[in-house]
């Protein structure tokens, strides 16, 4: 084999490995960016506000002390976001129960009488027979 096809052959192999060099990199570059997309995607945000309807797919926050719970008034109706148990509040809407006393939702303990209706429950569990005999459980 002379020079100049020794030379020729070398390009071409080198070129080739370098083609598929880069080829693999320019691969790996655009699978790390597609999953860095895929891995940075926003939380839904939670609802924050008392008293604002809520769902599944927009919660309310835990943090704030809201649970998604329907209103006293309206037990099978839309969800709303409310204090539960004896968080801080300002009015009666803010809390599940429906009744903020000393800036506290005021709620029942386990064993007092709820009238069927969990929400008045600090546990959120109301059971019983009927309505008149049914009292706070224990979660």
């Amino acid at each position: 084999m002379d020079g100049s096809r020794f030379d020729a052959w070398t390009r071409r192999r080198f070129g080739a490995a370098m083609g598929g060099g880069l080829a693999a990199l320019l691969g790996l570059a655009t699978l790390d960016e597609t999953e860095a997309k895929n891995h940075h995607k926003k939380k839904p945000r939670c609802i924050k506000e008392a008293s604002a309807r809520c769902s599944r797919k927009k919660p309310c926050c835990k943090k704030k002390g809201l649970t998604c719970l329907p209103t006293l008034e309206n037990p099978g109706g839309p969800l709303r976001c409310c204090r539960v148990g004896k968080e801080r509040c300002q009015s009666d809407e803010e809390c599940c129960s429906g009744s903020c006393m000393d800036n506290r939702c005021s709620c029942k303990s386990n064993g007092q009488e709820c009238g069927g209706i969990g929400l008045l429950c600090c546990s959120l569990n109301c059971e019983g027979g009927d309505s008149n005999t049914a009292t706070c459980q224990p979660k």
